[in-house]
């Protein structure tokens, strides 16, 4: 059996807890622009509900996709596999949020996944050994970008 990854990174960006939840489930025709690492070709809204969606989404590269259920609130938000190529179903990431003293946040992140198949073990693999300092910079780099205007 594959080995669960585990990732938890906590980091702070310019984005106020309101604004960071706007930017991740802003689930329009924009979104592949607010996110550019989302590949349009495979993005596709299924259901939107009034703090839940339902989406599909993936990379170019690494070749990936996943069905993830949006569940969130004002300052906490939780994505969740349904189906997906690479990880198992049930497999997410959770994000919280406190304001800053400066009206920015600060976010603890929780990233758990499983390899869907063999094919995906050196992936997660290397998630296990570089994921936080991937995941740490995509976010808060994302995040900081969007709060300035970008």
């Amino acid at each position: 059996m594959a080995e669960r990854i585990h990732i938890h990174c906590s980091f702070d960006t310019r984005m106020s807890p309101d604004g960071v939840i706007a930017a991740l489930t802003d689930f329009t025709g924009r979104r592949t622009e607010l996110w550019p690492n989302i590949d349009p070709a495979k993005y596709r809204i299924h259901e939107v509900g009034p703090d839940w969606a339902r989406v599909t989404e993936g990379n170019v590269e690494p070749d990936i996709w996943a069905l993830e259920r949006y569940s969130w609130g004002p300052d906490w938000l939780s994505i969740k596999a349904e189906e997906s190529n690479f990880c198992c179903v049930g497999d997410g990431t959770d994000l919280t949020m406190t304001l800053n003293a400066d009206g920015g946040s600060h976010i603890e992140l929780d990233w758990e996944r499983e390899a869907a198949s063999p094919a995906w073990e050196p992936v997660m693999a290397m998630m296990g050994e570089q994921g936080e300092a991937i995941l740490t910079t995509a976010y808060r780099d994302r995040l900081d970008q969007l709060a300035a205007g970008a």
